[in-house]
């Protein structure tokens, strides 16, 4: 008799609730009958959770149409919604289909900065992607971070480095470090500070090799990144560096 109850519960036909519900009416043993309504309640818990989620299934499918279809001012608006849905699927550790939805944001976002008008709007949902990708798959992010700090443009640069912040492992901060020696001066203080708050021993030899640049603010963020990741190696580093330095970067050491 448990077993079958159990059943109803789980059946999510309008005739499974309302077998439930008639039964405990008629019940007439009290522990039967608190069963049966604790069953009711559940019932409807399970279905209305069950309901609420094909309906959203459904919204973001429609939104990815009407991003597929393009043309303003509805694609927008769908790529800002999509963005939040996207979030809440990351929430509730759903990271496949969150990441679905964020790489099909960064492709789309991609598209619309190269077309006149579009430009911002497209910037800060590809800001919204690469760091949902970051935190979905450590993975990719290490594929991501390093895409993006290849872009020409400065904004997007910035964004590799908070998604490398954002993601779950110190992967993606690694192989920005890597790229530490090619990078722009912007960027790599914004990489050394990024260093300096993981604190990963293995980035010394790469701050290293930024130490004595052409430029001051640079070659103090190292010295601040080194200080902070510690070791032998960076301490001998920072006296090689007071030894030789003067004004400002000698202080810093």
């Amino acid at each position: 008799r448990d077993y079958a109850r159990r059943a109803l519960e789980k059946n999510p036909s309008r005739a499974a609730s309302q077998s439930i519900i008639r039964a405990a009416r008629e019940a007439t043993d009290p522990a039967w009958k608190t069963a049966l309504s604790h069953s009711v309640k559940e019932h409807s818990r399970m279905h209305a959770t069950s309901s609420s989620r094909a309906a959203i299934e459904s919204e973001i499918k429609a939104l990815r149409t009407v991003l597929k279809r393009g043309g303003p001012p509805g694609h927008i608006s769908a790529a800002q919604r999509l963005v939040g849905f996207a979030g809440e699927l990351v929430k509730q550790q759903e990271f496949d289909q969150a990441m679905s939805i964020y790489v099909e944001l960064n492709n789309w976002a991609i598209e619309q900065g190269k077309q006149a008008g579009q430009g911002e709007e497209a910037f800060f949902i590809r800001a919204a992607a690469l760091n949902g990708m970051a935190m979905c798959d450590s993975q990719r992010a290490v594929e991501v971070v390093t895409s993006a700090m290849k872009s020409e443009n400065p904004k997007i640069r910035s964004i590799a480095v908070k998604a490398a912040r954002n993601a779950q492992t110190k992967d993606a901060t690694k192989a920005l470090t890597e790229m530490l020696p090619g990078l722009d001066p912007y960027s790599q203080k914004q990489v050394l500070s990024l260093i300096a708050e993981r604190g990963d021993p293995s980035s010394t030899r790469y701050v290293k090799g930024v130490l004595n640049g052409q430029d001051e603010s640079v070659r103090l963020a190292a010295i601040e990144a080194l200080a902070r990741v510690g070791g032998d190696e960076a301490a001998e580093s920072l006296l090689e560096v007071a030894a030789g330095a003067q004004g400002a970067v000698a202080k810093a050491a």
